[in-house]
């Protein structure tokens, strides 16, 4: 649901997998990840970042999350929050081409 961009039905299938939480942890992280990307597109940035945030707690050292992070300052015009969170992904990851691009985007508003 979530890839097919189903959005809402793919929140309620994740909020349902969660009443039965014991999924590894690398499952917990992606379901976090994608309700935070979720609720972004829903244009509900507190609930992105609350998912976000349960997200970090059991992966801190993502590249990914850093740049969604980064997608959610950019969504809140905090252009130095993003331009924190995209160097951080960078420093994670060198070879993440969002987190490149989104550097990039920041420099250019800047």
């Amino acid at each position: 649901l979530y890839s097919m961009s189903y959005l809402e039905d793919a929140v309620e299938a994740y909020m349902r997998a969660m009443q039965d939480f014991s999924a590894p942890a690398t499952e917990q992280f992606e379901i976090y990840k994608n309700l935070g990307n979720i609720l972004l597109r829903l244009g509900d940035a507190d609930g992105a970042e609350e998912f976000y945030n349960k997200a970090y707690t059991i992966n801190p050292d993502s590249d990914v999350l850093f740049v969604n992070y980064a997608s959610l300052y950019v969504y809140r015009g905090d252009y130095n929050k993003a331009l924190q969170r995209f160097r951080q992904a960078i420093q994670l990851n060198d070879k993440n081409d969002k987190a490149w691009v989104g550097l990039a985007m920041i420099h250019r508003e800047f």
